[in-house]
């Protein structure tokens, strides 16, 4: 029973370590291929650039210091704030669809702060954890998509306690 718990809890930190590379990889590739630097620019100035068929793909407002960025059908795909080279304040991110996938928040010095709230295509909670100074700390909590928990496991200083790691089934 202990060698199930230990492949259990390995499991889940393989399958949420791959989750949180890939949003890293998605928001990496963002954070610095679409932006360019804007100090000989006047304040106010949008800047916005354009999908090669001639679509919006990104907005920046030097400004208010906040960005969009947009699927080739004109639907958000995320917005925030972007401060000196790092993120600010509220990010969100959607679907296809434009139904909220991601909503976070980062703290002034860029890290994640707060309460994290991922959704499912159909609206309903899939992740909700807390990240404090970057990283969880706390409950994480897995949902399906029909709303019922799909796991818990507990958090300190963004590391797993494995004891902690609890998988539902679904019914």
């Amino acid at each position: 029973m202990k060698n199930l718990t230990y492949f259990i809890s390995a499991l889940f930190l393989v399958v949420l370590t791959s989750s949180l590379f890939l949003i890293v990889l998605i928001l990496g590739s963002f954070t610095y291929r679409n932006f360019e630097k804007f100090a000989d620019k006047p304040l106010n100035q949008i800047k916005s650039t354009f999908y090669n068929s001639g679509e919006i793909q990104n907005t920046y407002n030097r400004q208010s210091h906040t960005y969009a960025s947009y699927y080739r059908s004109g639907i958000t795909e995320r917005k925030g704030q972007w401060v000196e080279n790092n993120q600010k304040g509220e990010f969100k991110q959607y679907y296809a669809s434009g139904k909220l996938w991601n909503d976070f928040n980062y703290s002034s010095s860029g890290k994640k702060e707060g309460v994290q709230l991922c959704y499912h295509t159909n609206g309903n909670i899939a992740l909700k954890g807390t990240w404090v100074n970057g990283k969880c700390t706390g409950k994480l909590i897995r949902y399906f998509k029909n709303g019922q928990i799909k796991s818990t496991a507990n958090y300190v200083d963004g590391n797993i306690d494995s004891s902690s790691y609890i998988e539902y089934f679904q019914y």
